[in-house]
């Protein structure tokens, strides 16, 4: 009898000890969940463009909401996508960045996406080709021997423009150049004066350089009436038709539909970031 009692305590004081076991991590646990919340970082880096691009426009009023909203975000001018999507790979912390979709594996080199998420589309952003209305151009495949503007090399601009000549077998054939810096107005009196022939750019309707070619006599804007191929040949792509009018009513701008072939700008991150920044960058709307 007294063994099975001296058994049946000892018992008892294991599952004694066990509950206590059980019950401090069940504290830990709660301790580490509730009581000890993790923080936000102090602040984040918005990795945009250069300045007057539009993925600085919208890089801006992202940090003017979220800092409004009590996460400071501290504005990073880069080159622009392509040099964003680089920079997270090198592992940029704290860092979003504005980028085109679905292209790392596409630029050369080619990004490693591993660790790299996307946090939502934000915007679409159109490739446009503005030619001197004198010059008989149909088709991309008209451009060969002409002398035309692009954005410097690492740019989304200039990646797409080389892939569009590449698909048409003429990248080798086409006099590509930086475009004029100063002004939209440069860019349209170098077109007007015959020191460029043709000139692509990409942006919203609305934004500075797009609108200037659009309204000034003399320059038309060519439909990519192929866009179906390019989307289809190169993932990443998205077709977009402009209906007659819809820039200007009044002017009948363009004159007819016009089809363009557009990237989706996507706010991307490491997938380390913290996991409460993200309904933070969610709720941003457009200002």
């Amino acid at each position: 009898m007294e063994t099975r009692s001296s058994l049946a305590r000892e018992e008892q004081g294991h599952r004694i000890r066990q509950i206590a076991g059980w019950t401090l991590i069940a504290i830990a646990v709660f301790v580490s969940l509730v009581m000890i919340k993790p923080s936000l970082p102090s602040k984040i880096v918005l990795l945009t463009g250069p300045e007057g691009s539009s993925y600085h426009a919208i890089g801006t009023l992202y940090a003017r909401e979220l800092s409004a909203r009590g996460l400071p975000t501290e504005v990073v001018v880069t080159d622009g996508g392509i040099d964003n999507l680089r920079r997270l790979e090198a592992g940029a912390e704290n860092a979003v960045g504005l980028a085109p979709s679905n292209l790392e594996h596409a630029i050369r080199p080619p990004v490693d996406a591993e660790h790299l998420v996307s946090l939502g589309s934000v915007a679409y952003e159109p490739l446009w080709f503005f030619y001197r209305s004198d010059l008989e151009i149909r088709d991309l495949k008209d451009l060969a021997v002409l002398t035309v503007a692009t954005g410097d090399e690492g740019t989304v601009l200039h990646w797409m423009v080389g892939r569009l000549l590449e698909v048409h077998g003429i990248q080798r054939d086409v006099d590509l150049v930086p475009e004029p810096e100063e002004t939209p107005e440069a860019t349209v009196t170098a077109l007007r004066g015959g020191a460029l022939d043709g000139v692509f750019a990409m942006g919203a309707p609305g934004s500075p350089a797009i609108q200037e070619m659009l309204h000034s006599d003399g320059i038309s804007l060519l439909s990519f009436d192929r866009a179906d191929a390019y989307v289809a040949l190169t993932p990443g792509l998205t077709k977009l038709v402009a209906p007659a009018g819809v820039f200007d009513l009044a002017r009948d701008v363009p004159s007819e539909d016009t089809e363009l072939v557009s990237v989706t700008t996507n706010l991307v991150s490491r997938d380390s970031l913290h996991p409460t920044v993200l309904p933070q960058m969610l709720e941003r709307r457009a200002g």
